[in-house]
């Protein structure tokens, strides 16, 4: 059992729970180089697909291609590259990412540790969200329109092969997870957690951010908006090995970026795409709720 008597346990965890397709890798690397963070991305939605989906992921062409890949790396680290503190995702748990969250901070200089991760990955799992230790909360959001016909579009190329509402973890359960996660924050942990909203994020981070840093207790720098293109830090982020290897191919301009860019485009038109106005009604009243408590 993880021991969290030493005062190291006692800095913050900070949570950014995000949608997909909100800039929340780029958002990541960013706090990667903030003085004193320790990094660990997506621990919950690794132990997600491990409890729930791995056995499935498996069997779908494309995503298969790419993990055995990936799995080939991780069984060649003896002559391979270095993972720094990436490790197999069969390590991953709901049980282990709560017990070492609860524990002393990986990196002995540490001041907070940050945690982004996905809201459908601890929907119907709060209990294993840490408790003995101080956790700040934050949430970024996305404007339906924008993050739902992106999102379809990235996974469509490796859920086709099955059924959409059956396989993904967005569509499945039928509601809106990071709203039911912001509202279960709200009456059991903290009133008033932090709301960002991506695009306002995206179009103001010398604005919104400072906002955010203060919020945290965390002394903000302007030279926190431009960082070092080069991945090499990701090795540095706690993850699994292979869903590093995944997100380096999915999501390469996030990993390689340096500042934020805000792509100013028209709201989509979505009027043909019966499962993209489907989840645009699903996520729409809940995000026009928590945009009303978006750092300004």
């Amino acid at each position: 059992m993880a021991d969290s008597s030493s005062s190291d346990a006692q800095i913050p965890r900070i949570f950014l729970w995000c949608v997909p397709r909100s800039s929340s890798t780029a958002f990541t690397k960013m706090m990667s180089f903030v003085d004193g963070a320790e990094i660990w991305f997506e621990p919950y939605t690794m132990s997600f697909y491990q409890k729930f989906y791995w056995s499935q992921i498996k069997e779908i062409t494309a995503m298969a291609d790419i993990m055995e890949k990936a799995k080939a790396q991780v069984h060649d680290s003896s002559s391979g590259p270095d993972f720094g503190n990436q490790r197999p995702m069969s390590t991953f748990s709901y049980e282990s990412t709560k017990d070492l969250l609860e524990g002393k901070p990986q990196n002995p200089d540490a001041n907070f540790i940050f945690v982004k991760d996905m809201a459908h990955a601890i929907h119907g799992m709060y209990g294993f969200l840490p408790q003995k230790v101080p956790c700040k909360y934050a949430f970024l959001i996305r404007h339906p329109y924008r993050f739902v016909p992106s999102y379809l579009n990235m996974v469509e190329p490796f859920i086709q092969e099955q059924n959409h509402d059956d396989f993904d973890p967005l569509l499945r359960g039928g509601r809106d997870q990071i709203l039911a996660l912001w509202k279960h924050v709200r009456e059991n942990i903290d009133p008033d957690p932090i709301v960002i909203d991506a695009d306002e994020m995206l179009m103001k981070p010398g604005e919104i951010l400072p906002k955010f840093f203060d919020r945290l207790g965390i002394p903000w720098k302007d030279s926190y908006l431009n960082w070092n293109e080069d991945t090499a830090n990701v090795k540095s982020w706690i993850n699994a090995t292979e869903f590093s290897f995944f997100a380096k191919n999915i999501h390469v301009r996030a990993m390689a970026s340096s500042h934020f860019v805000f792509d100013e485009k028209p709201l989509p038109d979505i009027n043909d795409d019966p499962d993209a106005i489907r989840l645009v009604n699903m996520f729409m009243p809940g995000y026009e709720e928590m945009y009303k408590h978006a750092l300004k």
